[in-house]
């Protein structure tokens, strides 16, 4: 078996059309060469079990039983690496993978073991190797007792990495197939993981890449796990050459990180960035981002309605609000989405049928604003990033009772509860002797763990080792996923509704007396209070380093209070003053809010009373910030009382995302009834900015 006969069938399961003097072409032979070739592959085939590939007028068909072949292909390779002999630039070039890959001096003996070579041979083949590390800008050092070593820095041995990867790209992809392939080189073949990751970033991005793009990008990726699983990692922190691409970065490389469970620094996100902007050959869509802050302000009032409707406050996730937002931006500036469902939207269609009804209904204003409604599939990719952030709220909130049993001594005891307590969905809230079991008849916790050999039919029961093992803590960690997988809430939690039900109950009888509108009442108002009550023990979402906090956009020199205004126009004008006065903005900026305002009307109305108003996040801005101003008397921006506005806050934005900490910052503090009340009752600017200042 050689290379161009597995690489032929490499080509063939690629997809496309290929014909006979298209390999004539590749490969540089004869016709009947790449002839002869096909005749090898069909015996190849036969002494499978597996039907022949044909040859009708010139072009290759039936290539379906090569799907198969390929994988006793991949098993060959697997335990043959050397099965055909190396040229003298293929030796080259797998010598410069192995160095690499080395952090110190490697032995000219060890090289050339691992190539199967003879020392000689190796030896008659460095200058050669030395010329081609020139070219891709390496250097390295020889010592006669150590071997040779690449004296270059990690992030120059990642750029000469990617001009292998071009050049093997185009000329012998075989070559790289061997090396992922083979623990001589690597430990583990990434590349499923790493294609499933890029086909899910393409199709929710709605990123194009040619073919070569995706197979640099596979590639250098599958090569750079390798570095980083060994701790070599880019240290130099590099300048974005085009900001826009960054989403696109984060996106993969945090999914690498959750998938694999390595440490990604910052600088290895900004090469990759980098490499997708500049290096790649690459078709993609371009973001409409003159639009950006009129969808991220979409974005949360899609989240406010959401967690409303569902009554689990997501608010709070910045996560959701970052990726969401994105993901609503991209779309924006492409055709509508209306392909085939896959696996994981199925499963989403499936299985969430009441998160992507309730999405349906709340889509109307951004549809409105796009201009049309959008597809099946558009809407279950955005119902994904719902489902992923309802699912860590479940993670975040649900945490499950259990009674531990165990006649240990007390030692032993607190032993077994430390390691249970490494379980953040589980609390121990009592702990019992067996004997002490036959006292109590009902549980009003959700789980019993026990070291000792009991039966309780009330109750779920785990029986674990007194030592806790690992498959002890795996056991049980599955029982909470999946009380949590189905919507299972812990019985503290129930009991907590119970409580606020009945004490709610009185008083809403009070005012609502339709006996079915006020038992709804009484669940959906207990469900918001019991969300309200969770949100002192929410987890703490990270925000990037390059975005501003509320405080540090919006200053106490940027806010003004009651200024008169007759008019919503006149409202806008007056509101932008500050951010022109202190150079933040251009004179006309605030045409601009006016502008926007009459084509889609005040959609930037947050909640009763409260607007954020902004223009265009270009040429009209010079540097972040967000003013305040309250009108002294509230003034329509529409037709209805819901329109009527007598605070405004004015963003002026210069990308998409330095604001996007402080504009999420603000939506949130907006639901603190005591915030509102200081908008109102503040004498001075200095009042509200120390209440930013401590909360945020």
């Amino acid at each position: 078996m050689y290379k161009r006969f597995i690489s032929i069938i490499q080509d063939l399961t690629e997809g496309g059309h290929y014909k006979v003097d298209d390999f004539a072409r590749k490969y540089a032979v004869s016709k009947q060469t790449i002839r002869n070739d096909i005749n090898s592959i069909n015996k190849f085939l036969r002494n499978c079990n597996l039907s022949e590939v044909k040859i009708v007028n010139d072009r290759i068909e039936n290539r379906e039983s090569l799907i198969y072949g390929k994988k006793f292909i991949n098993t060959y390779i697997e335990n043959n690496l050397y099965a055909y002999k190396f040229s003298k630039d293929e030796l080259v070039f797998l010598s410069c993978v192995i160095l690499l890959y080395e952090k110190d001096y490697i032995t000219i003996d060890e090289i050339s073991e691992r190539l199967l070579v003879s020392r000689t041979t190796y030896i008659n083949n460095l200058v050669m190797l030395k010329k081609y590390m020139e070219t891709l800008g390496l250097h390295f050092v020889s010592s006669s007792n150590k071997g040779l070593k690449i004296k270059d820095t990690e992030q120059t041995r990642r750029e000469a990495m990617i001009k292998m990867l071009k050049q093997c790209i185009k000329e012998n992809r075989f070559l790289l197939l061997l090396i992922v392939k083979n623990t001589a080189f690597f430990q583990y073949d990434y590349r499923s993981v790493i294609k499933r990751i890029l086909n899910m970033v393409k199709k929710e991005y709605m990123v194009e890449l040619t073919d070569f793009s995706y197979k640099l990008l596979e590639y250098y990726l599958v090569f750079s796990i390798e570095k980083m699983k060994s701790g070599e990692y880019i240290k130099d922190e590099a300048e974005i050459i085009n900001p826009e691409d960054y989403i696109i970065a984060e996106q993969i490389m945090k999914r690498i990180s959750d998938t694999l469970e390595i440490e990604i620094p910052e600088q290895e996100t900004q090469f990759v960035c980098n490499l997708y902007s500049s290096i790649l050959s690459y078709k993609s869509p371009k973001m409409n981002y003159d639009q950006s802050l009129h969808i991220q302000i979409l974005t949360r009032k899609l989240i406010k309605d959401m967690s409303a409707s569902l009554m689990i406050d997501l608010n709070s996730n910045f996560t959701l609000f970052n990726n969401l937002s994105n993901h609503l931006i991209a779309l924006y500036s492409r055709k509508p989405m209306d392909e085939k469902l896959d696996l994981v939207l199925e499963e989403v269609k499936e299985n969430n049928s009441d998160i992507v009804k309730t999405l349906e209904h709340n889509l109307r204003t951004l549809e409105l604003y796009y201009s049309r409604s959008f597809t099946e599939v558009e809407i279950l990719y955005i119902a994904v990033h719902f489902c992923a952030a309802i699912e860590q709220y479940k993670q975040d909130t649900f945490v499950y009772d259990a009674v531990l049993i165990s006649n240990e001594r007390k030692g032993t005891i607190e032993l077994i509860c430390a390691k249970l307590n490494l379980l953040k969905n589980l609390h121990i809230v009592h702990i019992l002797n067996s004997h002490e079991l036959q006292d109590i008849d009902t549980f009003n916790e959700d789980l019993l763990i026990t070291t000792e050999p009991i039966f309780n039919n009330s109750i779920r029961t785990i029986r674990i080792s007194n030592l806790v093992t690992e498959e002890n803590i795996q056991t049980i960690s599955g029982v909470l996923h999946d009380l949590i997988k189905n919507n299972i809430a812990p019985k503290n939690q129930e009991n907590d509704l119970a409580k606020i039900r009945n004490q709610i109950s009185h008083t809403v009888q009070l005012y609502i007396e339709d006996e079915k509108k006020c038992q709804d009442a009484i669940f959906e108002i207990s469900e918001v209070v019991l969300n309200v009550l969770h949100q002192n023990t929410k987890r703490e979402y990270y925000f990037k380093e390059e975005t501003l906090s509320l405080s540090q956009l919006c200053l106490s020199q940027l806010m003004q209070l009651d200024i008169k205004s007759r008019t919503w126009q006149d409202a806008i004008i007056q509101s932008a003053k500050p951010l022109v006065k202190y150079g933040y903005v251009e004179e006309s900026y605030a045409d601009s809010i006016i502008e926007i305002t009459r084509e889609y009307g005040p959609y930037y109305i947050v909640m009763p009373g409260v607007a954020i108003a902004h223009g265009s996040p270009r040429e009209k801005c010079f540097k972040p910030g967000i003013s305040f101003s309250r009108l002294n008397h509230a003034v329509y921006f529409g037709e209805d009382d819901s329109t009527l506005i007598k605070y405004i806050f004015t963003l002026s934005t210069v990308d998409k995302q330095m604001h996007l900490n402080g504009l999420f910052q603000l939506h949130n503090i907006l639901g603190k009834e005591e915030f509102l009340t200081l908008l109102s009752s503040a004498k001075v600017p200095e009042e509200i900015y120390s209440y930013i200042l401590r909360k945020c």
